[in-house]
């Protein structure tokens, strides 16, 4: 299945900047700067995170019950898109661990196919 998501107005910048981002980065989660783990533990991330999953609950790849939003625009490079219920995308545990890989890889969002 191809992707089929809306892009914020401003995502295409920020997109622009992705790929050299992920070859040059062996960026994790636990070495994130402390702006992000802020902001990913607001009360403000939780209600948009509840939000956006339930009014998607499925995975966009494989229709599984969806259990992570990924950021279209990685939050390390674009944290002001870090909210915006356009730049998540409701995933199931292994398609996102998928998507970043294929990420990794240089491919982009709308080049992926995730069975």
């Amino acid at each position: 299945m191809i992707f089929k998501i809306k892009k914020p107005k401003n995502l295409k910048t920020a997109q622009a900047f992705e790929a050299d981002s992920l070859k040059n980065r062996n960026w994790k989660k636990d070495k994130e700067p402390p702006e992000l783990k802020k902001m990913r533990s607001s009360s403000r991330w939780q209600k948009i995170r509840e939000m956006k999953l339930s009014s998607e609950p499925l995975c966009r790849s494989c229709r599984r019950p969806a259990e992570h939003l990924h950021h279209i625009a990685m939050a390390i490079n674009s944290p002001e898109l870090f909210f915006e219920l356009d730049n998540l995308l409701p995933l199931c545990e292994d398609c996102h661990v998928k998507v970043h890989s294929a990420l990794r890889r240089g491919l982009t969002i709308e080049d992926m196919f995730l069975n």
